[in-house]
C-alpha cells in the first residue's frame, strides 16, 4: 500500500507539460479514478485482508485515509513546475476510492466462497 502511494506521489512530482486540463470528463480524470480505485482495493486488502465477518464501517476509514492522501498529493502539485491543485482531479480521486471500496466489499459479500460456507 505504501509502495503504491509512493508511486502515485513520484508520478505527480514529474513536471507537467501543460496546464488547464480540468474538464470533468476527460482521459486524465479517468486515469485519476482508476489510480485511486486501485489504491482503495490495495489499501483494503492490506489493512483488512479477507475478514470472516465483512463490515463496511472500516472502509470509511480507508476512504478518509485515501482522500487525505489525494488532497495532500494535489496540494504537493502546487510546488511542481506546470502542475496545479485541481478540484476535478480530487473529485475523480474520490470517485475512484468509492468505486474501489464498493468493489472490495462486493467481492467479500458475493464472490469469496469461504465467507458463506461456515458449516
Amino acid at each position: 500500500m505504501l509502495l503504491y502511494m509512493g508511486a502515485i506521489f513520484a508520478v505527480s512530482s514529474i513536471p507537467g507539460t501543460h496546464l488547464g486540463e480540468s474538464e470533468l470528463l476527460s482521459y486524465d480524470k479517468i486515469l485519476h479514478a482508476l489510480e485511486y480505485l486501485i489504491l482503495a482495493v490495495v489499501s483494503s486488502w492490506a489493512l483488512l485482508g479477507i475478514p470472516s465477518n465483512p463490515d463496511w464501517r472500516p472502509l470509511i476509514w480507508i476512504f478518509l485515509i485515501g482522500f487525505l492522501f489525494a488532497f495532500s498529493d494535489e496540494f504537493h502539485q502546487l510546488f511542481v513546475t506546470k502542475r496545479s491543485f485541481d478540484l476535478y482531479d480530487l473529485l475523480a480521486d474520490a470517485v475512484g476510492l468509492v468505486l474501489g471500496l464498493i468493489s472490495y466489499y462486493w467481492y467479500l459479500q458475493k464472490l469469496h466462497p469461504k465467507l458463506h460456507s461456515s458449516t
